[in-house]
C-alpha cells in the first residue's frame, strides 16, 4: 500500500493493482484488511500489522537540463558509434562475399576433377 499526495493537493491510494482516489487522509480510518484475516501459506508469519508509504512532494522540481559541453560530446559519440557501425557492416558484407566466392571456386575446382579422383568425394560434402 503507498499513499502519494498529487500536484493538485489531493492523495491517491495505490493497494497492489487497485488505484483510488481519497479526499483525505486519515489513515486510521482506513481499514487495509477489511476484517479479513490475512492470508498465510505454510511457515509463514502472518499479522494484520501494515507498512504503508506516504509521498510527498516538498516543491515541484524543474526539469534537469543537461549541460552544453555532454550534449557536443554525446553528439560526436553518437556520430562515431554510426560510423563505426557502417564500417563494421561494410566489412562483414565483404566477409560473406569472400566467403561466397571461395565456396564457388572450391566447387568448380571440385567438378573438374575426375571422378576417380579422392578429392571428388569430399566436394560432395561441401
Amino acid at each position: 500500500v503507498a499513499v502519494m499526495r498529487t500536484a493538485g493537493g489531493g492523495w491517491i491510494l495505490f493497494n497492489d493493482d487497485k488505484v483510488s482516489e481519497m479526499n483525505t487522509l486519515d489513515l486510521k480510518d482506513y481499514d487495509l484488511c477489511k476484517g479479513r484475516k490475512p492470508q498465510c501459506g505454510a511457515g509463514e508469519h502472518c499479522s494484520q500489522a501494515v507498512y504503508v508509504l506516504v509521498y510527498e512532494r516538498d516543491t515541484p522540481t524543474e526539469p534537469l537540463k543537461c549541460p552544453e559541453d555532454l550534449l557536443e560530446r554525446t553528439a560526436l559519440d553518437n556520430e562515431e558509434f554510426i560510423t563505426l557501425k557502417e564500417l563494421f557492416e561494410e566489412q562483414r558484407i565483404e566477409d560473406s562475399r569472400a566467403k561466397e566466392d571461395k565456396r564457388i571456386r572450391m566447387e568448380m575446382l571440385c567438378a573438374s576433377l575426375p571422378p576417380s579422383h579422392p578429392e571428388t568425394s569430399r566436394a560432395n560434402t561441401l
